[in-house]
């Protein structure tokens, strides 16, 4: 088959035709994609910009969330049926003639410190796990620099050192948490065995 010079013409404009016709609407299109972003930017940009003047004046009273006027009940109000008197305000109180809110305290049961000791344990074992086997691992890397080791022996040497010191405060923080839990133990009278 020939291929004559008219007929390659053909499919070459055809070709520049097509890739004509699909780049320039995209390029187009980008252009004014660009432009409309850039005019919002410029929009958000110069929105509105409140000064002390749109604030509300010193003397306008200001709207509090509790009114004791309003929440509290008068001093020499009985109680209602089947409510109960309440006690006198606490000296220090927020509100006169209110009484104060102390929250309830948490059951602290034989399961709650059994189950607190011994997720304490756990992780003082496997602190001291670690720090022992990184102090290992630093005596082996000693040793093998002094008998002359490269310095990716050093290198090793500095991370685990700082990942020794990381895991000594680690171990000594859950120690120090241990300690906490034993004085609110003996505080709360826990009998010993509650916490082994």
């Amino acid at each position: 088959m020939q291929v004559t010079p008219m007929r390659c013409a053909t499919q070459l404009a055809l070709v520049a035709g097509i890739a004509w016709l699909t780049a320039g609407p995209s390029a187009q299109g980008l252009g004014e994609v660009a432009r409309k972003e850039a005019a919002r930017r410029q929009q958000v940009a110069a929105g509105k910009k409140y000064t002390n003047e749109d604030l509300p004046a010193a003397d306008t009273p200001a709207v509090t969330a509790a009114d004791p006027a309003v929440s509290a009940p008068p001093a020499d109000a009985a109680p209602a049926a089947g409510e109960k008197a309440d006690k006198p305000a606490a000296e220090g109180s927020a509100v006169p003639g209110e009484p104060t809110i102390t929250p309830p305290r948490e059951k602290r049961d034989e399961k709650y410190w059994r189950d607190r000791s011994a997720v304490l344990r756990v992780k003082l074992n496997e602190g001291q796990e670690k720090v022992k086997a990184l102090q290992q691992r630093l005596a082996q890397l000693d040793d093998a620099l002094k008998r002359g080791a490269g310095s990716s022996h050093t290198q090793e040497r500095e991370v685990t050192q700082q990942a020794l010191t990381e895991a000594q405060e680690n171990h000594a923080h859950i120690k120090a948490e241990w300690t906490r839990m034993e004085d609110r133990a003996k505080g709360a009278n826990v009998p010993a065995e509650w916490l082994r």
